[in-house]
């Protein structure tokens, strides 16, 4: 065994701030892993030790890391030193800053003091108030994550719900386009005695063509056409106006341009 002082001494000359002290049944009495200063956790040791009894043994381990892991433990392992208290004097009833589980041949002072701290060992299962608090920390951070994750499942959600609704309604634009465009060339194309709906070619011509040779319908032909062009041209509409406001009004020079397209075909 050795002297309580060569524990403050180590302390104090490698820089340990974390300590543990054990009964001889192996029961936490002490703990003391707060990131606090080196000073301080010294003091704490001492005044400790100060309210034992005299004859008392405890096993101590200091830790050679000032760290912590999530669940509040020191990071590092520590050294354990079996300490006998040889001689105290008697100290006033005062209250061990830290302190926090069961006593171990401890002088503590009043039984009202004793009762506090049996009452603190029972509730929290001789777990210090720093790592119970680091504990509640840690529960607070999970679920702020879960909360955050709720949200960017239900923002996906409905980012994906709309990017469906406007596919949706731009397949029905051109759907509707389609038919629009469709329903026009049908109604165009009796007039001008291309069969229209019937499925016949021009004049009359059956659609499988001349010697069997299948042919597309003026119908198909013209929505081929207009269809590139809305891709190809974006001024499409502008110029279709002007061809058709230039047949109506001026049919020679419509006839001339139809003539130079055919010369360039």
């Amino acid at each position: 065994m050795i002297n309580p002082n060569f524990i403050a001494e180590t302390m104090k000359d490698m820089d340990m701030r974390f300590f543990q002290v054990e009964d001889n049944y192996g029961r936490t009495v002490y703990q003391q892993f707060q990131n606090i200063s080196l000073e301080e956790a010294i003091k704490r040791y001492k005044k400790f030790i100060e309210n034992c009894s005299t004859n008392s043994s405890f096993n101590i381990t200091l830790y050679q890391s000032n760290e912590r892991l999530r669940n509040g433990r020191p990071k590092e392992e520590g050294m354990t030193y079996e300490v006998l208290v040889t001689e105290n004097k008697p100290k006033e009833n005062r209250p061990i800053d830290g302190y926090y589980g069961r006593g171990g041949g401890m002088g503590m002072g009043n039984v009202d003091e004793i009762a506090e701290m049996t009452y603190r060992a029972g509730s929290m299962g001789a777990i210090d108030l720093d790592r119970y608090l680091s504990a509640q920390n840690e529960i607070t951070r999970l679920n702020m994550e879960v909360a955050q994750l709720r949200m960017d499942k239900k923002y996906l959600e409905d980012k994906h719900d709309m990017e469906i609704e406007r596919l949706k309604r731009e397949y029905e634009e051109k759907l509707g386009s389609d038919k629009k465009i469709e329903g026009i060339v049908g109604t165009i194309l009796p007039h001008l005695g291309l069969g229209g709906m019937s499925g016949e070619g021009m004049a009359g011509i059956p659609m499988n063509g001349i010697n069997g040779v299948t042919e597309s319908s003026p119908k198909e032909r013209i929505l081929s056409a207009v269809n590139q062009l809305i891709k190809l041209d974006p001024n499409f509409p502008d110029n279709i106006e002007k061809l058709a406001h230039l047949a109506k009004s001026k049919p020679a020079i419509y006839q001339l341009a139809v003539k130079q397209l055919n010369d360039l075909g």
